[in-house]
């Protein structure tokens, strides 16, 4: 595989960019005349990095973290576990009856059955979150940080208005190996950083929804776009570019500032 970004920008180095990382992130917020960020806890690992670097940059006591889970949430104790490593502010806001008395409203609204469509099980209970994290940062004069990594919105795994959505997103141009090398610099636990993704709704992981591999998307991601490079098969690659332009109209709508030390286009 000709991997083009590393040839201009050198290997990923994860003690330099975690070190500019966190830079862009205190100028960002500083410049946005805020002290205090609020951020989304899923026990997920982009939730779980994000944490750590807010914590390490501006200090623990300006980091809120907000656990939303709507109905039984299997993975909590991850969650719990990310706010005593982090010694983030706990936030335990469950979003349980405000979805219920949403999916209440819009089937009374002649929506029958929309409660029970799998994407609106998964993209609703997203934007709601939105809305929490936006009215505590309004309590707390806060930025709302973004969670998201550049393999998702590479292929537009993301709700438009839910975890898209955001101030400024650390991760937002880097790749989620490169990501997971920042988490462990910031050293936490492997089992953490490496978790399999997953919307921690639906039961599959997010491998499964796509029906391709992140190492895949990576593979082009590197390649920037030029599928000869990139040494997949012709099957994933037209895959891959059919979920890209298919989602193209997202990139196009949500662009959140984020740390960018490759360049990359979204």
């Amino acid at each position: 595989m000709r991997n083009l970004d590393y040839e201009t920008f050198g290997p990923f180095n994860a003690g330099a960019s975690l070190k500019s990382l966190k830079e862009w992130v205190h100028n960002f917020v500083t410049n946005a005349g805020k002290q205090n960020v609020v951020i989304g806890i899923s026990g997920g690992k982009d939730s779980t990095i994000c944490a750590a670097l807010l914590a390490k940059t501006l200090g623990p006591k300006h980091v809120f973290g907000v656990l939303m889970p709507n109905g039984v949430q299997s993975d909590i104790d991850d969650a719990e576990r990310v706010i005593a490593i982090t010694k983030i502010n706990r936030i335990y806001m469950p979003i349980t009856d405000a979805y219920n008395a949403m999916s209440k409203s819009l089937e009374a609204a002649d929506a029958k059955g929309i409660s029970d469509l799998p994407g609106y099980k998964t993209n609703c209970p997203s934007r709601l979150r939105m809305v929490v994290l936006y009215s505590l940062a309004t309590k707390y004069n806060a930025l709302v940080c973004n969670t998201g990594n550049f393999d998702e919105e590479y292929v537009g795994y993301t709700t438009i208005y839910g975890d898209d959505a955001g101030d400024f997103s650390p991760f937002g141009k880097l790749t989620i190996s490169e990501e997971r090398e920042i988490g462990l610099k910031l050293g936490l636990p492997k089992e953490l950083v490496f978790k399999t993704p997953s919307d921690g709704m639906s039961g599959c992981s997010d491998e499964d929804k796509l029906g391709v591999k992140y190492s895949d998307i990576e593979a082009l991601i590197y390649a920037q776009n030029a599928l000869i490079y990139s040494g997949l098969t012709l099957e994933v690659g037209e895959k891959l570019i059919k979920l890209r332009n298919g989602s193209k109209f997202k990139r196009n709508l949500i662009q959140i500032p984020s740390y960018d030390p490759y360049m990359r286009r979204a």
